[in-house]
């Protein structure tokens, strides 16, 4: 017969809550993984808002903003991707199409582009 005390009721509680932290730790790294590499390799460019949604999700009440843009590069022709980035609510206004924005854009994939500011 199988007994279950005070013990084993605490080490299976601890167990399943450092099981939770290490599955969101690894889904928030394969979301987001590949814009802190993009970050810290990207290449800087700018780019030209051309449409802007927001996308539902939020930190916070700051919305996460989709867009679509024009990258241009420092050499070869301008093209079209996609990226999404958190705005503050206050920085709404300089996200509009027609603006310029600095992002950096991945070596390995030039359609990753990550928006390469602090004041988001």
């Amino acid at each position: 017969m199988l007994t279950f005390n005070m013990g084993s009721a605490t080490i299976l509680a601890l167990a399943i809550g450092l099981g939770s932290v290490i599955v969101s730790f690894v889904l928030i790294r394969k979301t987001f993984g590949a814009d802190i590499d993009t970050l810290r390799t990207g290449i800087p460019c700018q780019a030209k808002i051309l449409k802007v949604w927001q996308t539902g999700a939020y930190m916070g009440r700051d919305p996460q903003l989709g867009m679509e843009v024009e990258v241009i590069p420092q050499s070869g022709a301008p093209y079209a991707a996609q990226t999404k980035a958190v705005v503050l609510l206050i920085n709404i206004p300089k996200f509009q199409p027609g603006a310029l924005i600095p992002v950096k854009v991945s070596v390995k994939d030039r359609t990753r582009v990550v928006l390469d500011r602090c004041d988001r």
